[in-house]
């Protein structure tokens, strides 16, 4: 069986001679079987790219499910280590020990290269009670916003509506 795209060029070349007018009768009833015969290639094809597609959204679906599962599984296992290590921590200072060597390796406490800020209060600010110069400002532009003032006929130098897309939709 072609490819779609030789599919595609097969029936190009076709609807070109038919369009050229420079056929005879029997020329254009050989061209139109051509072309019938070109449709049911094309409709072999797209029903062997619906049955692929299908699988690959399935698989992707799979994967994605799969994904999270293992997200949290490695989420559970951090937390695990965390509350481990805080234990660790705790009886190591306890013990007054800044370090234990054991058969597997070593474990001790070290200083932080940096120190961690504290709040003062019980809840942390928000960015809106804090001074400029301690808030991050992500700016990003905001395409919707773009969209609807084209859309209602507003001139931006910088951005025009573009043509409409097609997508392929399988039902």
């Amino acid at each position: 069986m072609a490819t779609l795209y030789e599919i595609g060029s097969q029936m190009q070349g076709i609807l070109d001679c038919i369009e050229s007018g420079e056929l005879t009768p029997e020329q254009e009833a050989r061209a139109l079987d051509a072309w019938e015969a070109g449709l049911g290639d094309l409709r072999e094809k797209c029903a062997a790219y619906i049955a692929v597609i299908r699988e690959y959204e399935s698989r992707a679906a799979a994967l994605k499910e799969e994904s999270k599962r293992l997200t949290e599984r490695a989420r559970v296992a951090e937390a695990h280590v965390a509350r481990m290590k805080a234990r660790a921590k705790q009886a190591l200072e306890l013990a007054q020990e800044k370090a234990v060597e054991t058969r597997l390796g070593k474990i001790g406490l070290r200083k932080a290269g940096a120190r961690p800020v504290e709040w003062t209060e019980a809840f942390p600010p928000t960015a809106d009670e804090l001074p400029a110069e301690y808030v991050r400002v992500k700016k990003e532009i905001d395409k919707t916003a773009i969209a609807a003032d084209l859309k209602a006929g507003k001139i931006l130098d910088f951005a025009r509506l573009g043509e409409p897309t097609t997508y392929v939709a399988i039902s």
